[in-house]
């Protein structure tokens, strides 16, 4: 079976169109009034609608987008698109510069970036955007923005970071210390040492982990700032890129489909940057990235997130298509028809693969897996316990599921995950925490580690029941069964099928994938059931 994608990620045209497209979405998220006090924010429930009472840092990184324009449209000959025009370069030239400008009057207060509530001194939205910042102001030859001392104080607090358990935070902010460096040469030595303390991430069981397990859409933003970085010439990454990029690779679907609840994190979104990179270093992974459905990916996001890393990654690999455009572009693929199963320890994950279909079962997570065959997806995401107020459900990450895989007799693979239920404290908005949270809001980061236990780290157990999930998978037959149990309920449980979305909170996760609303449909066991409840499903791959 062939896939013939309409945006295909190796054409720099495809790529422009899809640009195009998104163009008035990103740009009505800006304040683009000159007369305005918060003219160059690019956070509409800032200024527009009055939502709250800062202006998220990390939605800057837009400037990259329009500095890209220019460069586009200015020098690299680009034909006119229906917004995207070369006689509305200096606009983007102009735009692009005052988000920088009040980029830096937000980096002013006290050298961080705050992302979701003031004082909060985000890492991740300070890094992501003073890479931008910096990256755009170098295509500008903005040299009020390159010659500040803000990004070196910034910078410098920077330096005193160790690894931390999000690598795609970590990375982003080794590719920004790397261009401030090269752009300055400042403290090259020490700034070569941190870059390397960050990607070598010594003390993490998988080196591109995100809080303690693989995740496709965050590994595709690691991917990303590695290409970055590379591409930069600010340090040499081409080992890591190859090796990200392979591991990621090998979860692109038949259909061009990424990511899923199979992950850490839950998240489906990837950015192209960092795939297109690596298929230049590596001809072997052009014909597996060249099937990304780039076109599902952006029109899912929300405009928040087009403001990330996302839009910049598009316009960054559209422009790198047209001034080195070196990868063979492999617009209708086809997979091998060999059926293989393979156990990856370090991401945690099962796969199965034959013909034109793909099974990805998470370990980790009770059992989640993820099945596509003919285009057609197919989510079985464990289930939900209802106790009282409470909710647990199986699909939540953590080390204490117990798996092991065997081979049966032949081509008959058997995988038993034994785990639990378990849950996190969700945290509500209300008047009295946001008043709350202003408060502490005052008192700095401190409290980040504290929030991140409770919503991210500590899942709780629902206390006596247990969950079994017993797969079997006929390689030959192409066949997967799949035999749920649930031990010691109480009479006033009810049990549901679990959705395709996660208990935890992940800002970048509960994006629309597809088959969910077939996955959504609630099983309830009844009463009756008072002790164990046993489900079979089987499924033809």
């Amino acid at each position: 079976m062939k896939f013939t994608k309409m945006f295909p990620i190796f054409s720099e045209i495809a790529l422009i169109k899809l640009l195009d497209q998104l163009y008035p979405r990103i740009i009505s998220q800006i304040d683009r009034d000159p007369h305005s006090q918060t003219y160059g924010s690019c956070d509409r429930n800032h200024w527009m609608y009055r939502l709250h009472d800062f202006s998220s840092g990390i939605l800057q990184q837009s400037s990259l987008v329009f500095a890209e324009f220019y460069a586009l449209f200015t020098s690299h000959g680009v034909q006119d698109q229906m917004f995207l025009k070369k006689s509305t370069a200096k606009y983007w030239h102009r735009l692009a510069r005052d988000i920088n400008l009040f980029t830096l009057k937000l980096l002013k207060r006290n050298g961080y970036l705050d992302e979701y509530y003031p004082g909060e001194k985000s890492f991740a939205a300070t890094v992501f955007s003073c890479y931008t910042l910096l990256k755009s102001a170098l295509l500008l030859e903005q040299q009020e923005v390159i010659e500040s001392k803000l990004l070196n104080h910034t910078a410098n607090k920077l330096l005193k970071r160790t690894p931390s358990m999000a690598a795609n935070q970590d990375i982003a902010c080794a590719a920004f210390l790397g261009l401030l460096s090269k752009a300055s040469d400042w403290k090259v030595n020490e700034v070569h040492e941190k870059i390397s303390e960050f990607i070598n991430r010594e003390n993490f069981g998988c080196q591109f982990s995100e809080y303690g397990g693989f995740d496709l859409g965050y590994s595709s933003v690691t991917l990303n700032y590695l290409a970055y970085m590379d591409y930069d010439e600010t340090f040499d990454t081409k080992e890591h890129i190859l090796r990200l990029g392979e591991m990621c690779s090998y979860y692109i679907t038949p259909s061009g489909n990424y990511g899923g609840e199979f992950g850490s994190r839950s998240t489906a979104y990837f950015l192209p940057f960092g795939f297109v990179y690596a298929a230049t270093l590596d001809k072997n992974l052009t014909k597996t990235v060249s099937v990304l459905d780039l076109a599902y990916n952006y029109l899912k996001l929300d405009d928040r997130y087009l403001m990330h890393y996302c839009l910049p990654s598009l316009a960054v690999a559209a422009k790198f298509l047209f001034t080195k455009g070196n990868v063979e572009s492999v617009n209708n693929c086809t997979r091998e028809n060999n059926a293989f199963i393979k156990v990856d320890n370090e991401t945690k994950v099962c796969s199965f693969k034959k013909n034109n279909a793909c099974l990805f079962i998470a370990l980790n997570k009770g059992g989640t897996l993820f099945l596509e065959k003919d285009s057609q997806a197919y989510h079985n995401c464990g289930y939900i316990i209802k106790r009282g107020a409470k909710t647990f459900a199986t699909n939540i990450l953590t080390e204490n599921h117990v798996y092991n895989l065997e081979n049966m007799k032949g081509e008959v693979f058997r995988i038993r995950i034994e785990g639990r239920f378990y849950t996190f404290r969700i945290i509500l908005p209300s008047t009295f925490k946001t008043v709350v949270l202003r408060i502490l809001g005052f008192m700095g980061p401190v409290f980040n580690k504290m929030f991140k236990e409770l919503l991210i780290k500590q899942p709780i157990p629902l206390r006596g029941v247990s969950f079994i999930r017993d797969i079997k998978i006929d390689k030959d037959k192409g066949q997967v069964e799949v035999v749920d149990e649930i031990v010691n309920l109480r009479k006033d449980d009810k049990v549901f099928k679990s959705p395709v979305s996660s208990l935890r909170l992940v800002p970048s996760s509960k994006f629309y994938q597809r088959g969910e609303e077939d996955a959504s449909a609630d099983i309830f066991i009844s009463n009756k059931y008072y002790a164990n409840a046993k489900f079979k499903n089987t499924f033809e791959v």
